[in-house]
């Protein structure tokens, strides 16, 4: 396992009635012992979050076997 801790909530939106959809937040913390990528011994990570056809990537962390992106993104979500 690559991430620290993901962590997810539904915000704004119902279950039950016609009116259902939201937003999902996907927080991404941190990597840790990454496997070495480079000549040095080092990484240049990121993270991609995709749902559906959202997509979402994190910021490069440079030179790192252990990143710490700390990012939340959010996806529109359809609940039907």
């Amino acid at each position: 396992d690559v991430a620290k801790a993901v962590t997810a909530r539904r915000r704004r939106g119902s279950l039950v009635g016609t009116e259902v959809g939201g937003e999902l937040a996907v927080r991404i913390e941190a990597g840790w012992q990454l496997p070495k990528m480079d000549i040095l011994g080092l990484s240049d990570p990121f993270a991609v979050v995709k749902i559906g056809e959202q997509k979402f990537r994190t910021k490069t962390q440079k030179a790192t076997l252990n990143p710490k992106w700390e990012q939340e993104f959010s996806f529109a979500i359809d609940w039907q």
